[in-house]
């Protein structure tokens, strides 16, 4: 824009825009320090000595999801870790720590893996001992799967032919 002429409205109202702008990133910036500030002034020392116990204290609170997930989005989270990780197990189970800590089922599905370094096919279709009266969790690394392939095949179902005509 030249000084010997004023404004026209395209002008303008760039003009208007950049400053709302201007003024609503100091507003955030202002807000920013402030939470600085707070936080700052809650900060508690690292006590102890050892790299563990300096972790602890770093580490933050988990927030555990209560809510109902849709059918088949469990199994959906479980393929793309696997996909993520390229097919390996434990960098599968270290995503899905991670990213989805509050999908339980998928975490300690991935984990359960992991730890005796089987497939999912390989798990599934495995010899299982036989149950006894005295060992409380002899199936229990089943379940997770179970639960989250049925939740998969009835979000499914409805999407295929049987599911349509039947």
């Amino acid at each position: 824009m030249n000084a010997d002429r004023s404004m026209d409205d395209t002008e303008a109202e760039a003009f208007d825009t950049i400053e709302g702008e201007i003024k609503r990133l100091d507003g955030d910036i202002a807000r920013l320090k402030w939470l600085e500030r707070t936080n700052a002034e809650k900060a508690v020392p690292v006590s102890g000595t050892k790299p563990e116990d300096a972790s602890k204290t770093r580490e933050g609170v988990t927030v555990k999801n209560t809510q109902k997930l849709e059918p088949g989005v469990e199994f959906a989270r479980y393929a793309m870790c696997l996909a993520a990780a390229k097919g390996d197990v434990g960098r599968a189970f270290n995503i899905a720590k991670s990213q989805i800590p509050q999908t339980d089922r998928v975490v300690n599905a991935l984990k359960f893996q992991a730890e005796t370094g089987q497939s999912f096919e390989a798990l599934i279709k495995s010899n299982v001992n036989a149950g006894t009266t005295t060992d409380a969790t002899w199936a229990s690394p089943l379940v997770n799967y179970q639960i989250f392939t049925a939740d998969f095949v009835e979000y499914l179902r409805p999407q295929t032919i049987v599911g349509k005509f039947g």
